[in-house]
């Protein structure tokens, strides 16, 4: 069993240290009322504390200590050792997708003329590039990846699945890292489409592959 704060976690707990001090330097420097929430244009609809920043660090330190104990409550926890280094890998892709997300609102608090949609964008583009990338080497869990009945319980579904999901994911990636240069909030519809496709034409497939495998017998 993998340790919290073993070296499988090393460079993620580094994420998370830079958010925790990004978000200190922030509450230095930030005026007492920043944006919290931002509408589909990329202009603030919400305004609270400064030390909402904190909530970035808080949700970090959040999920990182709960990733390897997760492991220990999977059913198919013996799969970790054949794909552990990409499970691990998330989690730092995570980590650098919010410490982004941290500064572009401390930037945007101190008077920065970014548009958050871009940034949100990019950087959730870069993300699920990332993700489809490894995607194809996730073996059987309960906690990372397409987890439709029918690929928990058949191999090859599951592998057939992720194939399919790598490359729906990296195209999707693509299409929603472009997306951050189109002006106005036209680029937010984009993302969310192509976040749904991405993530239902995978599941539909393992679906079909379930039925064809039946209707053989």
């Amino acid at each position: 069993m993998k340790k919290i704060f073993g070296k499988e976690m090393l460079k993620t707990w580094i994420v998370v240290a830079l958010a925790v001090i990004l978000a200190i330097v922030g509450i230095l420097i930030m005026p007492d009322t920043i944006p919290t929430h931002f509408g589909p244009s990329g202009e603030p609809d919400a305004w609270g504390s400064k030390f909402s920043v904190l909530l970035y660090p808080a949700i970090l330190v959040l999920v990182t200590v709960l990733a390897v104990p997760m492991i220990k409550l999977d059913p198919k926890q013996g799969n970790y050792e054949r794909f552990g280094k990409y499970y691990y890998n998330f989690f730092f892709g995570f980590a650098l997708f919010f410490l982004a997300m941290e500064a572009a609102n401390i930037a945007i608090a101190m008077g920065a003329a970014i548009n958050v949609g871009s940034i949100i964008c990019f950087v959730t583009g870069v993300l699920m590039f990332f993700v489809g990338n490894m995607m194809p080497k996730i073996k059987q869990n309960f906690f990372f990846g397409i987890k439709t009945p029918w690929a928990l319980t058949d191999e090859e579904n599951w592998f057939k699945t992720h194939r399919l999901g790598g490359k729906t994911f990296a195209v999707g990636g693509i299409v929603i890292m472009i997306a951050a240069f189109i002006p106005g909030e036209f680029k937010i519809w984009i993302l969310l489409a192509a976040v749904i496709i991405m993530t239902t034409v995978p599941m539909v497939y393992s679906y079909m592959l379930f039925k064809r495998k039946n209707n053989a017998k």
